[in-house]
């Protein structure tokens, strides 16, 4: 928890490299499986925002065999999705975003139904679908709005001007 918390620090202030060896020290160093997930994650998230796909993607899939519940399966599932999508696999991404979005409709998760609709959105575009991107992003927005996420928000409302954009 310690590496997450100092990680999550560095993150915040665009330190990259840096919070990049904690979480892979850390991850080193976990032994209980959700300690392992949010590590897993949150090292995905930042190599992929590194451009480091493939390392990524390595990074979602121990989240996800390591995953306990619900919330982490999504968790590593929409991570995979963004993997797919960064790597052009474009039924593939789709087919994690449904996994996502089934469990996290059924369990209630809003900020996980905000980044599944907000990714869906995302791969309609390249593919010409202007009107389903607008329809994902209009519920990824309202989803947003339900669980108070202006990080969510703001992405939403990006990926309408976009598609509106384009329209």
């Amino acid at each position: 928890e310690a590496y997450l918390d100092a990680a999550r620090a560095q993150l915040g202030e665009y330190r990259m490299e840096s919070a990049r060896a904690l979480l892979e020290r850390g991850l080193h160093l976990a032994r209980e499986a959700g300690d392992v997930v949010a590590l897993a994650c949150l090292l995905g998230q930042t190599l992929l925002d590194l451009g480091s796909v493939g390392d990524a993607a390595e990074c979602y899939g121990r989240a996800l065999a390591q995953a306990l519940d619900d919330a982490a399966r999504c968790e590593a599932w929409l991570g995979l999705a963004a993997c797919k999508r960064m790597a052009e696999d474009l039924p593939g991404a789709q087919a994690e975003i449904e996994l996502a979005e089934a469990t996290a409709l059924r369990c209630g998760f809003d900020e996980l139904l905000a980044r599944s609709h907000f990714l869906a959105g995302n791969l309609c575009f390249p593919r010409g679908d202007i009107e389903g991107c607008l329809a994902h992003h209009r519920q990824s927005l309202g989803y947003a709005r339900a669980c108070g996420s202006a990080q969510h928000e703001a992405a939403a409302l990006g990926g309408l001007g976009d598609a509106d954009y384009v329209r």
